[in-house]
């Protein structure tokens, strides 16, 4: 079984990476005229190699200048092994160095030596060579890596360099897939009759012929994948870890720059990160705030430093730090970055992702430190290097001045300091519970699963899975529909208590009502807006009844024993309404009445709110009739209704408005707003001009 695996080269500019490739696999990584006139890779060059196990492996040939840095961060990001190449006619060189930092603040933790040129060097120079790369690797995780000199002129060591590559890949562990598809695009380009296709390394998940992306930022739209490369070849799916080509519909020239992302889902943008740093010992100091360039992926952005647990960085010294960053980046706990100095002249340092979504420390407490190093043990396994008396990290560098070595391996071979700690769950290799229960105490109110899943790069299941059997204790899950919703056991409680609280409130605010509040007028209430905080209410509000605590009248929610009281002085004044109503009749103007209604119920101590409650249960006890804004008394419309039927009864053909309102000496809105009752009631019909009774009329009025 294929292990979708990436080979990445790394080494000073013109110790023959690129011809090296064309030897080892026959394909050309020079593609770009610039590059053929000035003899150096300047783009990422790509190719592939079967190697005699059987595996193919994707190469990605990187740039070795100073100058294209960037464009060597996005090549080396997802790669698994590299191909460190010396020349061995002049060694260990300033790039040299650099690349071997870098590769290492990305993680990379498997490689081996191509000591390249070996036709200009004779035997000695050779040994002298290797003796060099040793030293200089001493102490660094490729210190036993093999040294193979090879040269693409004659041919020599070709074979062995490739047994030596077979024989690293059983050994490299395979990545977390994850659940969401994730890509840095490095190229864009226009094929005649197939429309755009993007190239990149696979980071995360998996997509295949049909499926839908989305490139962030900036483009609201899906883009839908058509034909899928791998290696050259057309396959129907590519997962992480692949070398893929995608030929995408919805995608334009104009969508595409440095540092965009295409996922399988729209992901949460980020100007803020916690990480953990380790600062390369050839560096300058860093101070509590620092201006730098940010490089993860194809991205890079200007970025702000800040020192968490120190307040000066040295060389080869290690720390806690929020990143800020100047542009929004698509990131996920886990990723590996690297910065340069604020001139963009020499990579500094590089570390991990810990925290997309931290709050702003703008205090450096003890209490801060604490987490971010649970954080950090959470994510990172091992702590960072013991610190000396002064605070900065012990037994940094070597003769060659370019490395910062991280601690052994824990005994089970999991993560080193920057790594990302996986734990086997269900045959998978996947983020451990730390990092799901830091993300879920993160969490301000109810959230999908998905929600954690997405930082983590984990599916919804296996957070589900950790919470089922870990986490049931501090996790209350809700099953609304086909969804599922959690949320902190803790805020869980403190939001039932809300929710009873506010009833309570209404019902001492509306003593005469025997309805509440529905979900909506609930919602309101409790700041709830968004689609996972209103559908965990409704599930909330049925859990509450089921528990006895509350109960539900037609749409309204009300406290379980709650019952409408009056004492006499609500009685008093419920007296007072009802007769000053009925004195109004029919001859009134409704708006009128309302506004002299509100200055008499204000003069006898009744506020508005209050006295609408009382217009709303005299309703429902009968005495008044609504329809619409409008109101009577019960007397008026009983004694307009019998007119009208009776009126009614020997006029086959039926009467107009305007007999009506001359029958009853009323006012046109009085008339519009009777005639409204009593068609909702069934008494009467109206037809073109004319009102006519019902046979529900004739009964009413015989009663």
């Amino acid at each position: 079984m294929s292990r979708h695996l990436i080979l990445g080269t790394a080494g000073h500019v013109d110790h023959g990476k690129t011809a090296l490739i064309k030897a080892l696999t026959g394909i050309d990584c020079d593609t770009h005229k610039e590059e053929k006139e000035r003899g150096i890779t300047i783009n990422l060059g790509f190719a592939h190699l079967d190697l005699p196990s059987g595996e193919n492996i994707g190469i990605v040939d990187v740039p070795g200048h100073r100058d294209f840095i960037r464009t060597m961060v996005a090549g080396a990001y997802g790669i698994d092994l590299v191909m460190l190449v010396i020349a061995a006619d002049s060694g260990v060189m300033p790039q040299t160095v650099e690349h071997l930092n870098i590769i290492r603040s990305l993680g990379i933790q498997t490689g081996l030596v191509a000591l390249t040129k070996a036709d200009l060097a004779d035997d000695e120079t050779l040994e002298l060579a290797r003796l060099e790369v040793m030293e200089f690797l001493e102490g660094t995780p490729f210190e036993h890596a093999p040294i193979v000199p090879v040269s693409a002129v004659t041919g020599t060591g070709l074979d062995v360099l490739v047994n030596e590559i077979d024989a690293l890949i059983p050994g490299i562990p395979d990545k977390p897939a994850g659940a969401v598809f994730r890509m840095y695009i490095d190229r864009l380009f226009h094929m005649k009759g197939q429309g755009y296709v993007v190239t990149g390394t696979v980071m995360n998940g998996s997509v295949k012929t049909g499926d839908e992306l989305y490139l962030l930022p900036g483009v609201d739209k899906e883009l839908k994948v058509r034909q899928i490369q791998r290696h050259g070849k057309s396959v129907s799916a590519v997962c992480a870890g692949d070398r893929a080509a995608l030929n995408l519909s919805g995608i334009s020239a104009e969508d595409f720059e440095r540092g965009v992302v295409l996922s399988g889902q729209r992901l949460p943008s980020t100007l803020m990160t916690d990480a953990s740093l380790i600062l390369f010992s050839e560096a300058e100091n860093l101070s509590i705030w620092s201006q730098v360039i940010f490089l993860t992926g194809t991205l890079k952005c200007k970025a702000r430093i800040h020192l968490l647990d120190k307040d000066q960085l040295m060389p080869g010294g290690s720390a806690l730090v929020q990143i800020h960053l100047d542009k929004p980046a698509f990131l996920m706990n886990g990723d590996h970055y690297v910065i340069r100095n604020s001139s963009n002249d020499t990579t500094i340092g590089g570390g991990m992702v810990m925290d997309i979504t931290p709050l702003h420390h703008k205090k450096r407490s003890v209490k801060l430190v604490e987490y971010l190093k649970d954080l950090r043990e959470a994510g990172g396994g091992r702590p960072l290097p013991n610190s000396s008396p002064t605070g900065e990290g012990q037994g940094v560098g070597n003769k060659a001045g370019g490395y910062w070595p991280l601690p052994n391996p824990s005994p089970d071979g999991e993560g080193q300091e920057l790594g990302y700690r996986l734990q086997e769950v269900g045959g998978r290799r996947q983020p451990g519970l730390g990092w799901i229960k830091i993300e879920m105490r993160k969490e301000a109110g109810p959230f999908f699963p998905e929600t954690i899943a997405a930082r983590l790069n984990l599916s919804p299941d296996d957070v589900l899975n950790h919470i089922n059997e870990l986490l049931s204790s501090e996790v209350h899950v809700y099953n609304p529909g086909s969804n599922t919703i959690l949320i902190m056991n803790s805020l869980d409680e403190s939001i039932r208590q809300k929710v009873l609280s506010v009833l309570r409130q209404w019902h001492e605010a509306n003593p005469l009502l025997e309805s509440g509040l529905d979900a909506k007028g609930l919602a309101g209430k409790l700041s709830f807006h968004s689609t996972v905080q209103k559908q965990y209410l409704d599930a909330l509000l049925d859990a509450m009844q089921k528990e006895g605590s509350i109960r539900k009248s037609g749409s309204a929610w009300l406290l379980e024993g709650f019952q409408v009281t009056i004492d006499k002085k609500m009685q008093e004044s419920l007296d007072w309404l009802d007769k000053t109503i009925e004195q109004h009749g029919a001859q009134r103007s409704v708006a009128t009445e309302m506004e002299q209604l509100v200055t008499a119920a204000q003069a006898r101590g009744i506020g508005k709110q209050k006295l609408l409650m009382m217009l709303v249960y005299l309703a429902k006890e009968g005495i008044l009739y609504f329809h619409d804004d409008d109101y009577l008394h019960r007397t008026v419309v009983d004694h307009c209704r019998n007119l009208l039927l009776a009126e009614l009864k020997d006029r086959e053909a039926g009467i107009n408005e305007k007999e009506f309102r001359l029958l009853i000496d009323g006012t046109k809105r009085i008339v519009q707003v009777l005639i409204g009752i009593f068609i909702q009631e069934g008494s009467i019909i109206k037809q073109s001009f004319y009102l006519k009774i019902t046979e529900k009329g004739k009964m009413l009025l015989q009663l």
